[in-house]
């Protein structure tokens, strides 16, 4: 994994944004949105995160409002979907987990 996290690290964002979109590894996907140096980079991870496991951590935790919507319209479980709705302290973010209920609710 040293030298993925390192081409995302680093200030080249067209190689980062080239190796973020070949990995499925949903450990690399969480790290790259949570470290890369580009936000644009941080927000391509944040899009092809799947798993339940780093996704409500990045939709929760994040520093960056994009990151954080969009690793919460990914999220597919309910109650982490719920918790954002009602406790997030951006309204933006509580509105993105408003929007994400009522789509698992279709």
């Amino acid at each position: 994994m040293g030298s993925f996290t390192q081409v995302w690290r680093d200030g080249d964002t067209d190689e980062a944004l080239r190796v973020v979109e070949a990995l499925t590894d949903q450990t690399q996907l969480a790290n790259a949105a949570k470290t890369a140096v580009n936000l644009s980079v941080r927000i391509a991870a944040a899009r092809h995160l799947t798993g339940e496991a780093p996704l409500p951590e990045t939709a929760l935790t994040d520093s960056d409002l994009d990151v954080r919507t969009i690793a919460t319209k990914n999220l597919t479980d309910p109650t982490v979907v719920a918790e954002m709705a009602q406790t997030d302290i951006r309204p933006e973010a509580r509105a993105a987990a408003k929007a994400g209920l009522r789509k698992l609710d279709q």
